[in-house]
């Protein structure tokens, strides 16, 4: 929120303090771990101790908050708890949000996938800030969060655009000889695609081979910052992949394996990303870079492959028939896993390797030699993408927050 935060501060009227709140995380171990880190006052950027406040004496009139999930704040910094004490709760979300439609074949997407908005920290909120028009209705009708979308973009966008448009980004020395002159890749994994080794993608493996035989490549691997405190003492296989993976990775000297803060530097570097649902296809899309999405999950489907397989083409046929010139969805936007044709009958094991040969693997290659190319067929359908989903897209998401609430007051 750094933009929100400079032009509050800024303004003679608002007077601002920041807490940066630990959060609770579990362990796969049954454990509890608290994640806090003082990563503003080397910045010299003054802050107040969690320890130190408190709301019930302070009384703030705005609060701005990032974080929907009251379950893992300690109890003062949950939303239900700071309301009865400050005048308007604003709830700003930590995340870039992806659109996927306003069409019933959406409204599953949303129950299951995107239930931040149905979250106590913006069900509490007097305010929601909302990234577009679009995604303002899409929350209302899904999620109840009504007349409460104040339409205002994303200060992370702020963010992304002054590194795009100054430069201004760590830049490391270590990264340079790797990537120098070589297409890069960005892999970003959620800590959920290994938790199951029936449900990893091939294409992590394709593109592994894709950087080992093409001296003109590189690849950045950003697994979830989570992802090694989940595995902590977990031995099942999907695991075992992952740190097989990680030795093959670090063996490698045009793959890095990024574990700093931050994703943006990743991002800003790479030429495409390759992804599973993840807020940073949202930030590579800002930036208007190609993404192939990792969203095909055939055995977590309950009805087996071929049911699975029939309605992963259906949902590209009727893809076709929703595509709207006023709303491009993010599925449009992207390069995916999916079927283009149906399956040919046979057993499930013999239906399950045909998926992934259609499904996954051939839609990769065929989005590897766009990328390798030049040609990226999806760059109008991104530029649309991008003028629908992002407002105050030129680095203006702080200054207008601020002229929404003074326009309040």
């Amino acid at each position: 929120m750094k933009s929100v935060y400079e032009a509050f501060s800024k303004d003679p009227q608002f007077v601002c303090e920041i807490v940066i709140i630990p959060i609770e995380r579990n362990t796969a171990t049954g454990g509890k771990k608290f994640v806090y880190e003082d990563y503003l006052t080397p910045q010299n950027i003054p802050n107040t101790p969690y320890g130190d406040y408190d709301i019930t004496l302070d009384h703030p009139d705005i609060v701005f908050y990032n974080n929907p999930y009251d379950g893992v704040n300690i109890e003062k910094f949950q939303s239900s708890y700071m309301r009865p004490h400050a005048r308007v709760l604003f709830y700003v979300p930590y995340y870039l949000s992806r659109y996927m439609g306003a069409h019933q074949k959406a409204r599953s997407y949303y129950e299951k996938n995107i239930q931040i908005p149905a979250l106590p920290g913006a069900q509490n909120a007097n305010i929601c800030m909302a990234q577009s028009v679009n995604i303002a209705q899409v929350w209302e009708s899904h999620t109840g969060l009504r007349n409460k979308s104040a339409v205002l973009g994303n200060p992370k966008q702020d963010y992304l655009y002054e590194a795009q448009t100054t430069g201004n980004w760590p830049h490391y020395s270590e990264w340079e000889k790797t990537i120098t002159g070589r297409k890069v890749f960005l892999l970003n994994t959620h800590y959920t695609v290994f938790g199951d080794s029936r449900t990893i993608s091939p294409v992590i493996d394709e593109l592994f081979n894709y950087i080992e035989s093409n001296d003109s490549l590189a690849l950045i691997w950003r697994p979830h910052p989570q992802t090694f405190i989940v595995y902590e003492g977990v031995s099942s296989p999907g695991v075992q992949r992952f740190y097989a993976l990680i030795d093959r990775a670090r063996r490698n000297d045009r793959i890095i394996l990024d574990r700093t803060n931050s994703a943006l530097s990743a991002c800003m570097v790479s030429d495409a990303l390759i992804s599973s649902h993840s807020s940073i296809i949202a930030e590579m899309l800002f930036l208007k870079k190609p993404v192939f999405l990792m969203d095909a999950q055939p055995f977590l489907f309950e009805g087996g492959i071929e049911a699975f397989a029939q309605l992963d083409f259906q949902r590209i046929i009727d893809s076709l028939h929703e595509i709207d010139e006023n709303a491009i969805t993010l599925r449009q936007a992207v390069y995916r896993e999916g079927l283009q044709a149906p399956l040919s009958p046979g057993s499930e094991e013999d239906m399950l390797r045909e998926y992934q040969q259609k499904a996954q693997e051939k839609p990769f290659k065929a989005f590897m030699e766009e990328i390798l190319t030049g040609s990226d067929s999806k760059k109008a359908l991104r530029e649309k993408y991008h003028r629908q989903t992002y407002t105050n897209a030129d680095g203006s998401c702080g200054r207008k927050t601020l002229e929404f609430i003074r326009s309040k007051l």
